[in-house]
C-alpha cells in the first residue's frame, strides 16, 4: 500500500490541496470512496486505500495507484514508478508498461466508474462527509465528470495542473 494513502479515513480532514472533496459510503463495499477537486478542477478518486486516481483538469488520467502499483502520465502514455531506496534518498525509477498492462489498469478503471456512476445515478449512496467552501453538493460535479474520465485519456505528465505539464 502507498504509505501515504494508509490513513484513508482522514483524507475528508487532510487532502488540503483538495478544496472540494467529499466521502461516500456506497452499498458496493466496506470501503468509502473520498474525492476531491483541486482549485483548477483536477479531480482525485480514491476508491479505497488500494485504488487511487488522479486526473487534471481535463479530466485525462495523470497518476494510478493500484494494488501497490505505482503510474504515472508520461508523454501521454503511463509508465510504472518504481521505488529504489538509497542510504540517502529514494530514487524513482520509471519503466514503459506493455499494452496488455494498460488494458488491465484501464479495465479496472472502467470497472470503478461504471460502478460509482450507477450508485450516484441511481442515488445509491450517502454523504458522509463534505468539505466545500461553497457549501454545495459536490456529488453532481462528480457525476458530470465521469463521461469524460471514461475516454481514458492519458495526460501528458503527472502534474495536476495541465500548465506545468
Amino acid at each position: 500500500m502507498d504509505p501515504s494513502l494508509e490513513k484513508a479515513e482522514d483524507l475528508l480532514a487532510d487532502a488540503t490541496a483538495l478544496i472540494h472533496r467529499a466521502k461516500l459510503e456506497l452499498p458496493s463495499g466496506n470501503d468509502h470512496v473520498v474525492f476531491g477537486f483541486r482549485g483548477n478542477g483536477a479531480l482525485s478518486l480514491f476508491i479505497n486505500p488500494e485504488v487511487v486516481y488522479h486526473f487534471n483538469e481535463r479530466h485525462q488520467l495523470r497518476r494510478v495507484f493500484l494494488h501497490g502499483e505505482r503510474y504515472k502520465a508520461e508523454q501521454g502514455r503511463l509508465v510504472r514508478v518504481t521505488r529504489i531506496p538509497g542510504l540517502r534518498n529514494v530514487r524513482l525509477e520509471s519503466t514503459p508498461i506493455k499494452p496488455p498492462q494498460l488494458k488491465h489498469i484501464l479495465s479496472v478503471l472502467d470497472e470503478q466508474l461504471r460502478e460509482l456512476e450507477a450508485s450516484l445515478k441511481d442515488g445509491n449512496y450517502r454523504i458522509v462527509g463534505q468539505v466545500s467552501p461553497s457549501g454545495k453538493n459536490i456529488v453532481e460535479r462528480l457525476q458530470n465528470c465521469i463521461a469524460e474520465m471514461t475516454r481514458y485519456q492519458i495526460a501528458s505528465s503527472p502534474h495536476a495542473d495541465v500548465s506545468d505539464a
